[in-house]
């Protein structure tokens, strides 16, 4: 397996522990559908094959999926790229695009 990275601990005495960080984006993404995170963005392009099991199991526990520009997802293009990757509870979506959108 890939090597796991971790979260720098803040300097603060009373910081929480350190959290090891999943490596892949579908493994990032399940930590959203299992409640683990509220909230997934994968800020650059992805290929279809990495970002279409996970949106679809993302949707399908009701959560809300998009492209990094708020796009609806399409897959089975010419160019199989998705335009990075939003998986969001519903209540954080319009927060998350929004700060996206610079």
């Amino acid at each position: 397996p890939p090597p796991r990275r971790q979260a720098r601990r803040p300097p603060s005495p009373a910081a929480a522990p350190v959290a090891t960080l999943p490596t892949t984006t579908p493994t990032k993404a399940m930590a959203v559908v299992s409640g683990s995170v509220d909230v997934y963005v994968h800020p650059s392009g992805l290929y279809e094959w990495d970002a279409c099991a996970p949106a679809g199991v993302a949707r399908a526990a009701g959560l809300d999926v998009s492209g990094i520009d708020g796009s609806q997802l399409e897959f089975n293009k010419p160019r199989p790229v998705v335009p990075g990757l939003v998986i969001s509870r519903p209540e954080y979506t319009d927060r998350v695009l929004g700060a996206l959108r610079w």
